[in-house]
């Protein structure tokens, strides 16, 4: 007994002190951070093969910019660790197909031990990686989706959407058309066979017809297709007032270049996702852009912190100007997680997602709020057009940077 009273008399102060370190020196009491802790792992799947590809070097590039400009500063600040880290991105190849995109993800979170992810490019990919965001706990911002399975799957935790829903796209295009129906009766719609795109042909049809238009024209085509001659010439025929096309940027481009072709050149003309690629005016000749009207209300114009900044430092690192739609959304869903990241003052992805759920995020487009929401509930939806070789905002009025130009100037001879 005397042993033992001498024992319990020698451990006492070397579990006091041990105590005491677990609550001065990081990294010895569990939820306190390790100090050495050299960076931070933001993983993604982008698409640099496959029918998406076109698109996605909107997105890579912004994330590229991001993370060399936070990197430059010296990292994120990370509280728990106290001190800035810089950001990794590490990404691969998901070939433009969901199932390789939900292997990538699982790989990034189960074997790369990423801390957190940033959202691969499009819709279809994005609302395929919900269930697997939501199993791995891992809280994300889908910048470049605007699927209706974000607010219509019940239940989720981890999940939002930024950019616009397919019917609120569909309801800016409609508003529009409302505003101008005294030169637009009759209309055409020609959409994708992709899950954005085909629920923005649903809404729209709906509310078109509510509206009193004329759908004259109402076909789909298939991801990939390599000639859209024939429907354009049945577009022609019926020389409607306006054509509707729901695309993707391979899409777009082919359906513009056999428009011209054809000679579909109606009064208004919107060409959904693809207009706003930076290499769209070379594309299609840069005196055919006048009059496109593509999704999106962004404008280097609008007074928002860092947006012209960001368009300078995007021409600067790349040479071409940002995509409007989604290089902008693509820097606000890496403006939210590195605000998230500072707000939560930690990695754990509990924290940065109550984070995400609850804050108010300022960024190049403006503030953006998810509290009681699956989407931003601050986002603002509308139109641009090209004219004289610029992006203008033309929709909502409120937000416009130029008159909405109608009817759409003759394709180039």
């Amino acid at each position: 007994m005397k042993k033992l009273g001498n024992r319990v008399r020698f451990l006492l102060p070397m579990v006091a002190l041990l105590v005491i370190l677990a609550l001065v020196v990081p990294g010895c009491a569990g939820g306190t951070a390790s100090s050495d802790k050299d960076e931070i792992k933001i993983g993604c799947s982008v698409s640099l093969s496959g029918i998406y590809s076109s698109g996605a070097d909107s997105l890579l590039n912004a994330y590229k910019l991001w993370e060399e400009q936070v990197n430059a500063d010296g990292g994120i600040y990370v509280d728990e660790y106290g001190k800035k880290l810089p950001v990794k991105l590490v990404y691969y190849d998901d070939k433009s197909l969901p199932d390789e995109s939900i292997k990538i993800y699982g790989k990034l979170i189960d074997v790369d031990k990423v801390d957190l992810c940033l959202p691969p490019w499009g819709t279809s990919l994005c609302v395929s990686l919900i269930p697997v965001m939501e199993q791995k706990k891992m809280p994300w911002v889908a910048c470049t989706s605007g699927g209706k399975a974000f607010v219509e799957t019940p239940n989720l935790e981890y999940s939002w959407d930024l950019d616009f829903l397919s019917y609120d796209t569909a309801a800016s295009v409609e508003e529009i058309l409302v505003d101008n129906k005294d030169q637009i009766e009759t209309l055409a719609v020609l959409y994708e066979q992709e899950v954005f795109m085909v629920e923005n042909r649903t809404a729209f049809v709906e509310m078109a017809e509510e509206e009193g238009f004329d759908i004259v024209f109402d076909k789909d085509y298939p991801a990939g297709v390599s000639d859209l001659s024939g429907v354009l010439q049945e577009i022609q025929n019926l020389n409607p007032d306006a054509v509707i096309a729901f695309c993707y940027p391979a899409g777009c481009f082919l359906m513009l270049q056999q428009a011209m072709e054809v000679g579909v050149n109606p009064e208004f003309f919107y060409a959904g996702v693809g207009p706003g690629i930076a290499a769209f005016p070379q594309i299609i000749g840069p005196e055919a852009t006048d009059g496109i009207c593509l999704q999106g209300t962004w404008s280097q114009k609008l007074d928002f912190p860092g947006a012209q900044e960001f368009y300078d430092a995007y021409m600067e690192k790349w040479g071409i100007p940002p995509d409007n739609l989604d290089s902008v959304l693509s820097m606000q869903g890496c403006e939210i997680l590195q605000q998230a990241i500072e707000k939560a003052g930690s990695l754990d992805t509990d924290k940065v997602r109550d984070v995400i759920a609850t804050e108010e995020f300022m960024t190049i487009d403006g503030p953006v709020k998810f509290a009681g929401e699956r989407t931003n509930s601050l986002a603002r939806h509308g139109l641009c057009q090209w004219q004289n070789g610029l992006i203008e905002v033309v929709w909502p009025l409120d937000v416009a940077t130029a008159d909405l130009l109608i009817p759409k100037p003759e394709w180039p001879k």
